[in-house]
């Protein structure tokens, strides 16, 4: 090899210091991402973004990566490229002390989206499962957050610190159309989908939808978002999870954001003390069709939901909202009107129809083939739900226990009568309410 033959290979290996690109195929090109399918394809991808950000790369998840995950992409790089998980799966398996973690730690004029996560992810400061620390530009969308995350402050299923300021006409970050179901634990600004969003540029958060449990402190927390600020455009929210303390907001731990609408959550779910510009709604007001709205340009229309009989509306993320896990988290408890899950004082339904059990693992609960549930003990209890291979659970508080095991026995309810669930004879039914009519539990909406 002559000397300039050999600075010209040394000058090719400068412009691209990993060689050629591997992968599992692909040019990284918009009609031909790069395809990445297991746990080697996304350690390429973290060192080619440490080396020059994967700017204008494009990559596509080809199927569920079941192996662990347990480094995160852009270890000492921030991620400028697109990724599209095409509805597949990852699963994290993260521990780190270090802040701005993620499966994603940066981006900067990224997208991410179509993507599901599982696992856990435990780490400090800017935490989330999909993207720690997203900034200017980043788009993420159709994001599904199963995996459990815990971290300190900025903590968040999607994404963990969104910033974005002015520096060279920056534009801000879009979180749109993202569920949340893993359990997210933080010491203070944290939510179930994003932890905080603001700086100097507006954010926009959308459809963003929150079925998992909120836990940790009580400063700028909330079921959805943790803290949006100043010019951020924030509509479409609803929390149909559970928070660890009434102090933890319903749906947004801060408001400040410019534009706010459309704002719901479940108080029966999460009751809280810190409610701020959101509609509070028993379990019943969102269930079927009463969510559903005919204005297009209401966030809460079949164009964007499933709307379900019985069930709890679905964002629709292109058939992601027909999984197993999906109907599971939108199978409801359905307490008696009065009663959340930190007061449970009278009997209450569960759906069971379609395949899903329900089981008291205390047994302080009787719960009967039917769905009907009858607490029997006072205390701390926790309803677990399965479905095809897929659990959650709910805790509840018991207050009182009901006298329903006489009124069960008592021969005279087979008769043509009314009774409360406490065995008190009725004329008919003048309010909302569970009732025992010719032997059977009547639910009146």
């Amino acid at each position: 090899m002559t000397k300039n033959t050999l600075l010209v290979s040394l000058a090719l290996l400068a412009c691209s210091p990993l060689g050629a690109q591997h992968f599992s195929g692909g040019s990284g090109t918009a009609g031909d991402p790069y395809k990445v399918s297991n746990v080697a394809d996304l350690a390429e991808l973290d060192s080619l973004v440490n080396v020059n950000n994967a700017k204008g790369k494009f990559f596509k998840l080809t199927c569920d990566i079941a192996t662990p995950v347990t480094r995160m992409v852009g270890s000492e790089g921030v991620f400028s490229g697109h990724f599209d998980g095409e509805g597949h799966t990852i699963n994290l398996a993260i521990e780190s002390e270090e802040s701005y973690i993620g499966l994603f730690g940066t981006t900067t004029h990224a997208t991410i989206k179509n993507l599901i996560v599982e696992g856990y992810i435990h780490a400090g400061n800017s935490v989330a499962a999909v993207v720690g620390n997203p900034s200017s530009g980043t788009l993420i969308e159709n994001v599904v957050n199963y995996a459990e995350v815990t971290g300190k402050v900025y903590v968040g299923g999607v994404a963990g610190q969104i910033v974005s300021q002015k520096k060279g006409g920056s534009v801000g970050v879009t979180v749109r159309n993202c569920v949340n179901y893993g359990t997210i634990h933080g010491q203070s600004i944290a939510g179930g989908v994003v932890g905080y969003s603001g700086q100097q540029v507006g954010n926009v958060l959308e459809r963003l939808v929150n079925y998992g449990h909120v836990d940790g402190g009580n400063r700028r927390m909330g079921g959805v978002v943790g803290n949006p600020l100043y010019n951020d455009v924030v509509k479409g929210l609803i929390n149909m999870g559970t928070i660890g303390n009434i102090e933890i907001s319903g749906v947004m731990g801060n408001a400040n954001p410019t534009t706010q609408a459309e704002l719901y959550y479940d108080c029966q779910y999460s009751p809280s003390q810190a409610v701020i510009s959101s509609q509070c709604k028993n379990t019943a007001q969102l269930l079927g069709n009463a969510m559903r709205s005919e204005d297009q340009a209401s966030m809460f229309n079949e164009s964007y939901w499933c709307f379900e009989e019985g069930m709890l509306p679905r964002l629709k993320m292109q058939g992601q909202e027909h999984s197993p896990r999906a109907v599971l988290y939108a199978t409801p408890l359905l307490l008696e009107a009065g009663n959340t899950v930190l007061d449970v004082n009278a009997p209450f339904k569960v759906k069971t129809d379609g395949g899903v059990e329900w089981k008291a693992q205390n047994g302080k609960v009787e719960i009967t083939s039917t769905g009907m549930a009858y607490p029997k003990e006072v205390g701390q209890e926790v309803l677990m739900a399965t479905y095809k291979g897929y659990s959650r659970s709910i805790a509840i508080n018991i207050t009182k226990v009901s006298a329903i095991d006489e009124v069960k026995a008592d021969d005279r309810l087979h008769g043509d009568a009314w009774f409360t669930v406490m065995g008190v004879p009725i004329q008919r039914p003048t309010h909302a309410g569970i009732y025992i009519h010719n032997g059977k539990k009547v639910i009146i909406p």
